[in-house]
């Protein structure tokens, strides 16, 4: 059985089996035997699902809903009350962590550990699309562009030996903008402008730069399609790039409670690895002015001055090909 609908989640969810019902009320049977009660208030979110883009009617009682018979789950509520609910068909991740020292305040990998071991924050690889190309822009200012830099948002098509034809990638609003300046071209995501921005760099400096973020080079490839996001890279890899961004030019391990010690009714503040230490802060000066990103070993990495003002308007995220 598949419901839409406002449903409640809750990670404790138990399987239950319907003895009866009646049209405000049914009657379930958790596997420890016990029985209980599902109001209507419990289960009037249901609706059935039709397709995709469709759902059945709204019930208008529970035998509407709900057959004797039917294997359902139920979840506890704070009033002592089991309320219907299922298991999401989609699912994600999110993580929080401080930009300037990598220590990870909340991570979730997904709806339910009991359910899923599968860690969407740190496992699962997928390609970053437009959210990628801040981290090109910023190889473009390291290689004398500005944010005034003006480039050309025209059709592109690319000859590669090994597709099977021609490589015409195209913008997401399927225009172009001719000569367009830099800043415009990141908050707008023109897909063109990045292929040129890095066809001029060269592929294999802007990919040698694009790693000092810490992304996989085994999955971060080499090529223009680089420039469209086409790297696997999963949400703490693309978490710790964006950190470097916001904490002044900074590379750090995300990390982890190490461990806690319990005084008198409280717990002491988290002990981070001696590695997640912000560096001396006249490491901040480098060679080139305009750079004032640094890796965790105090080595040049990259720059963003412009980049409070570059990510303003970005919004589109996924690969376009």
């Amino acid at each position: 059985m598949e419901l839409l609908g406002e449903y409640p989640l809750h990670a404790n969810m138990h399987p239950a089996l319907v003895i009866n019902t009646s049209e405000q009320e049914a009657t379930i049977m958790l596997r420890d035997g016990s029985e209980h009660q599902l109001s209507w208030d419990a289960m009037k979110w249901a609706r059935a699902y039709r397709s995709v883009n469709a759902m059945g009617p709204a019930p208008q009682t529970a035998t509407d809903v709900l057959t004797a018979g039917d294997i359902i789950r139920v979840a506890p509520h704070d009033d002592y009350t089991w309320h219907l609910t299922q298991l999401p068909r989609v699912q994600g991740g999110v993580i929080a962590m401080e930009s300037d020292t990598g220590a990870i305040r909340a991570l979730s990998g997904g709806f339910s550990f009991t359910h899923n071991k599968f860690n969407r924050v740190t496992q699962a690889f997928r390609q970053p699309g437009s959210t990628f190309k801040p981290f090109l822009y910023a190889v473009a200012l390291e290689n004398n562009y500005t944010a005034a830099s003006v480039i050309n948002d025209s059709p592109i098509v690319i000859h590669d030996v090994s597709l099977a034809g021609e490589w015409r990638p195209e913008n997401h609003s399927r225009d172009f903008e001719g000569p367009i300046r830099l800043r415009e071209a990141l908050y707008r995501s023109k897909n063109l402008v990045s292929i040129r921005l890095m066809r001029d760099v060269g592929v294999n400096t802007a990919h040698q730069h694009i790693l000092k973020f810490g992304f996989d080079p085994q999955r971060t490839p080499a090529n223009l399609s680089l420039a469209l996001g086409s790297a696997d890279a999963t949400p703490i890899q693309i978490n710790t790039g964006y950190a470097t961004f916001a904490n002044g030019g900074y590379l750090v391990s995300p990390g982890i409670l190490m461990k806690s010690m319990l005084t008198a009714y409280r717990y002491s503040s988290p002990i981070m690895p001696e590695t997640h230490s912000k560096p001396p802060i006249h490491a901040l000066i480098t060679v080139n002015p305009k750079t004032t990103v640094l890796s965790k070993h105090q080595q040049p990495l990259l720059l963003m001055t412009f980049l409070p003002m570059l990510f303003v308007g970005v919004q589109d995220v996924g690969p376009k090909f």
